[in-house]
């Protein structure tokens, strides 16, 4: 299967189709999105996350997306998402559908179908979408606040930072001693491991990964500066 079609399905709205009588286009996905690549150079789609009762007062960052995509269309195709916060308002179906379309029209862009509940789950909690915030995920990356910090899109498709810049000044703690990061060895190979002390398969699992690592160091030269740093979910 296409992975346009795996994440959204066989049809999109066309939102610039949508009337208030809530009268809309559907369009085949591969086709809506035909210039995306889902690596590499080349177009890239964004997951547009809204809430439809949530007032334009309240967020504008719809309309920045709208501003940006004007600006770098046809590099960034997007795809919209209506959710509903706050499920326990008293709105009902028809409520919710009615404002599903209004949200959507006159946007430049396609949406996941209203009726296709199944595929609006999986990626709000594929995406760990929180409940009540607009966000737009480019390559599985949620990019709400590069997006607010780039209001012209010079920097787009907004590249994670790498690794040395994001760990730059952490200081690592060690055996009586702590270490900046970008202090280790120059040629040391990094392994990040994850794990917690309350989780009985990493107390299981992290005597054996020392045990491998010890011998890693020992029988090959090229990793002898091979640095573990463990990553803690304790408190």
């Amino acid at each position: 299967m296409d992975w346009r079609e795996k994440l959204f399905g066989k049809v999109l709205v066309k939102c610039e189709s949508v009337s208030q009588g809530g009268q809309y286009d559907n369009v085949p996905t591969v086709e809506a999105l035909n210039d995306c690549v889902e690596d590499g150079e080349g177009a890239v789609c964004g997951i547009y996350f809204s809430f439809a009762n949530i007032s334009d007062n309240s967020d504008d960052f719809g309309l920045r997306l709208e501003e940006i995509h004007r600006r770098v269309h046809p590099r960034l195709q997007v795809v919209q998402v209506v959710l509903w916060a706050h499920v326990g308002t008293p709105e009902g179906p028809v409520e919710r559908e009615a404002g599903f379309y209004k949200s959507l029209m006159g946007k430049p862009w396609f949406a996941v179908p209203y009726h296709d509940v199944d595929i609006k789950r999986r990626l709000t909690q594929k995406y760990s979408i929180a409940v009540g915030v607009p966000t737009l995920v480019i390559r599985g990356r949620p990019v709400r606040d590069a997006l607010l910090e780039d209001p012209l899109g010079e920097r787009f498709p907004w590249p994670a930072p790498p690794l040395t810049e994001v760990l730059r000044g952490i200081q690592l703690q060690g055996e009586g001693e702590t270490k900046l990061y970008e202090d280790l060895p120059g040629d040391a190979l990094r392994v990040f491991y994850f794990a917690a002390h309350w989780c009985p398969p990493c107390r299981t699992f992290a005597p054996s990964l020392c045990a491998a690592l010890s011998a890693v160091r020992k029988r090959r030269a090229k990793y002898a500066n091979t640095q573990l740093i463990i990553v803690s979910s304790d408190r």
